[in-house]
C-alpha cells in the first residue's frame, strides 16, 4: 500500500519520502531538516509503536501541527476511541461515497 501511495502521489507531482516504519519514519524527519506538508500513516505499524504514537513525536520534532491522514482496517472500539481522544477524525466510508 505504500509503494502505490507513494507512486500515486509522485505520479500528480508530489515530493514524497516514504518509510516502512516508525522508528524509521522519525528518522527520516530528522535526517530531512524539512517539515513535511502532509503525513500518510497507518495506525498498525511494525515494531510495536502505533502511527499515532508516531504523530505525536513527529509534531515535536517538527513543532508544528502536522497534517495526518491514519489509515487503519482496524475499527475496533478501543481504537477508534483512541483515534478520537487524540483529536483525530474518522471518517466512515459508505457505498455511496465510492
Amino acid at each position: 500500500m505504500r509503494e502505490v501511495l507513494e507512486l500515486l502521489l509522485r505520479g500528480a507531482g508530489h515530493r514524497t519520502a516514504a518509510a516502512g516504519d516508525g522508528p524509521e519514519a522519525l528518522e527520516l524527519v530528522a535526517s530531512m531538516g524539512a517539515k513535511p506538508d502532509i503525513v500518510i500513516i497507518d495506525y498498525n505499524l511494525p515494531r510495536g509503536l502505533t502511527g499515532l504514537q508516531i504523530m505525536t513525536r513527529l509534531r515535536e520534532m517538527t513543532g508544528h501541527d502536522l497534517p495526518t491522514l491514519v489509515l487503519t482496517g482496524d475499527i475496533s472500539n478501543v481504537t477508534l476511541r483512541e483515534i478520537a481522544q487524540r483529536g483525530y477524525t474518522h471518517r466512515k466510508q459508505t457505498d455511496q461515497g465510492r
